[in-house]
Formats: C-alpha cells, structure tokens, sequence
C-alpha cells in the first residue's frame, strides 16, 4: 500500500483541504498520515485519516487570540514568525518519517517539510515533496503580481521595472527578517539557510499544487513550472455537510433568504465588522446568520447566531454572504453563485477580493478606509446591489481534490 505524509501549519482554513486530498488519497488505496496542530485531532480522525500532533491546542489558541493577528501588516508578520518557530520541529519529525512514506505534501507554512527535503538531498536521499498552495496571492510575479491591499506594496499600479525592483528589495528585507529564524533548524540538517525565501524557495522543486483552477488565476510565465493548477478542494473538511433540522426550519421561515456574515475560522477579533454588518441589515430589513466560533448568543436578537454550519449546504439557500476573503469561503461561495461582499483583513485576501469583483461576483469593501456609520452606509448599498446579481463562473474547477490526488500519483510514478 503507497502511503502518504501531509503536513500543515494553519487554521481550519488551511487543514481542510488537506482531510480532502487525505480522503481522495485514502478512496484510491492509500495510507494517509496528516500532520497539524492538537487542535484539529478529532476533526482529522473522524475524517479516517492517522494524526500526527505537530503543535499543542495552547499554542494555537495563544497565537489566534493576539488581537494583531488579522492586523493588515503585523498579523503577517506574527504568522511568519510562528511558522518560522515550527519549522525545526517539523523538519525533524518529516526526515524522521519520510522512509515510511511514498511522498509528502505540505501547506504553504510548514517551512521544516523544505527544510528536511535539502536536508535530505544533501545525504544523497530524495524525498518527494508537493509544496500545496491554496491562494494565487503567494506566487511573486512581475508580470501578474497579486492584490496586497495594506498588506504590501500595490504592485499591479507600479510599472514592471519598478515591480523588478520592489520585488528584489522585498527578497532583501523578507530574507533578513526570517533567515535567522530559520538557521538553527538548517544547521541541525547540515543546510545553508535558504535565500529568496518567498520567491522561490518555499516553492518544492518537485511539485507545486495551486489549488484554484486557472480561470481564477492563470499561472503566470514566472511561476515555477512545476506549478499545477488543480481546482477548488470541495467539501467542508471532511464532516457533516448537511443542515440541521432546526436550521431548515428556520430558513425555512423567513421571508427572504439571508445574508450570511463570517470572518474566518480563527479570527475571534471581527466584533466591530459583525456589528456593523448586523447593524447595516436593520437598516436594510434583512435577516443575518452569524457564523463564528467567538459570536455571542443572538437573545433579544432577530439574527441568528452559529458556530459553525458547512458552507457549502448553506450557500445555496441564502441571499449574499460578507465575508473576509479568505480562499476557502470565496470557493465556495463562486461554486454556489452566492454573491459577495468581501472585507479583508490581511494575508490572501486583499487579492481574492480583487478576483472577485473583476469575475463580477461581488464587491470589496475597505474597512479600513471607513469607520462606523460610513462602513454601515457602505454595506447598506452592497447589500441593497449584490442581491440581484448573477455570478457566472465556469462550472469546472471545483474538483481540486482529485486533481491534487492526480498529480500527487504522478510524482510518486516519477512523471513530469
């Protein structure tokens, strides 16, 4: 039986993929370890996948509690940092497993899995490894650079010599800030501390897995070749995918369908957004359904408050959705045609919204440009805009997970 290693360092966002092509790879025969924080045990073996703990449930909890950790420049910052912190870990625990398995996947963060593969190579050893990309936003490109939005430098305004010359200073200033983070864990595996970090080396020169298709984001000529567009991962991560009783009744019940609002899985710091977002549907006499782990409870309240419902059995039946950009929520909100109001925070999804509003399927929304009654003023008009329009996206590239099994395979049969 082949066997794979998946490795991840992230929030639900970021593990749910992996249970997806976990459960592809387990469908077609395989042994299936996945590697993540404490946090995400019971989910990854409920799904029938081995779990591997790489990170406690304090730790995450720690990190998702920093009130910066969303913030547009120093909640990247933070995460890097605490990849950076894992990564010897995980480098130790990947060369330590990797003759018990056929190839490794990892997510974009866990640094070590690069780590352990020159590690390895420098002993003469190959170990086959797919870098898993879930957002176009992390391939540097001159010719078709990502949306940072307050994240980073706006690039797409810039002209391509000026783009050339941001990039090579980001190399510079990205370099020092993380090298040093990272030099003891090269040591212990008898590497140099990488260079061009985010250029080009958290890229494997296996195989990179993108996981959108290409009409959302055509592989530009300075990608690695080695890059595979695969599709969306479908699913919600491996649970239930359905709707409780009590849930249908409800929708079931209302007038007009909805307007679901979340703000991402680990974000517990979007109070002022939840609120405007409640307070803009009063205005505009519309029912919202809260989605988050932090919310408090909807008494005295006409909205309705959850923890979690899987998106992809809720999106159909609601009007729009506002959310925060991140890749998962934005898949599955294009696969469902429900349109969107999109206020990102940080990381991915200044360029997601980007790619929304110019595929028609919604409208970005700064946040931080506007305050208050004029951040209300500004949703009242998206909800009153986005309830009437037709998002038409192509009806392929939602079968990621297959894709990513697909290409996974071939690595393992030495294909290009």
């Amino acid at each position: 039986m082949p066997r794979a290693l998946l490795v991840t360092f992230g929030s639900h966002g970021d593990v749910n993929p992996f249970i997806g092509i976990g459960n592809e790879l387990r469908r077609r025969g395989w042994g299936v370890t996945l590697a993540a924080n404490e946090v995400f045990a019971e989910q990854i073996r409920a799904a029938g996948l081995d779990f591997e703990q790489l990170g406690t449930r304090e730790q995450f909890e720690e990190l998702i509690d920093r009130p910066d950790v969303f913030h547009p420049t120093r909640g990247v910052r933070m995460v890097f940092d605490e990849a950076c912190r894992f990564a010897g870990e995980t480098a130790d625990f990947v060369r330590d497993s990797a003759g018990e398995f056929n190839v490794v996947a990892a997510s974009t963060l866990a640094f070590g899995a690069r780590i352990a593969q020159d590690g390895l190579a420098g002993k003469g050893d190959r170990l086959r490894l797919a870098t898993v990309h879930l957002a176009p936003s992390i391939f540097w490109s001159v010719e078709d650079p990502p949306e940072y939005g307050r994240s980073g430098p706006p690039f797409r305004r810039m002209p391509r010599w000026l783009r050339r010359f941001m990039y090579g200073g980001l190399d510079v200033i990205s370099d020092a800030l993380l090298r040093g983070k990272l030099t003891e864990a090269c040591r212990r595996h008898g590497i140099r501390t990488p260079r061009r970090i985010f250029r080009s080396w958290w890229h494997s020169p296996d195989r990179v897995l993108a996981m959108f298709p290409e009409w959302y984001a055509a592989p530009a000529s300075d990608w690695p070749g080695v890059v595979r567009c695969c599709g969306f991962p479908a699913g919600d991560g491996g649970g239930d995918a359905t709707l409780s009783e009590e849930l249908v009744a409800w929708l079931d019940g209302l007038d007009r369908p909805p307007i679901v609002a979340t703000f991402g899985t680990g974000n517990a710091h979007a109070d002022t957004l939840l609120r405007a977002a409640l307070a803009a549907a009063d205005r505009a006499d519309r029912i919202v359904l809260a989605l988050s782990r932090f919310a408090d409870g909807n008494a005295g309240s006409r909205h309705r408050f959850e923890s979690y419902v899987p998106l992809s059995a809720l999106l159909p039946r609601v009007g729009a959705i506002v959310h925060h950009g991140g890749i998962g929520t934005t898949a599955r909100a294009l696969r469902s045609g429900t349109p969107q109001v999109v206020t990102p925070f940080s990381f991915d999804q200044w360029d997601n919204a980007r790619r929304v509003e110019e595929l028609g399927c919604g409208i970005a929304i700064d946040q931080y440009r506007r305050s208050g009654r004029h951040l209300v003023d500004d949703l009242v008009e998206a909800f009153g805009v986005q309830v009437s329009v037709e998002t038409r996206v192509p009806v392929s590239g939602f079968d990621g997970v297959t894709r990513a099994a697909d290409e996974i395979e071939i690595l393992v049969g030495g294909g290009p």
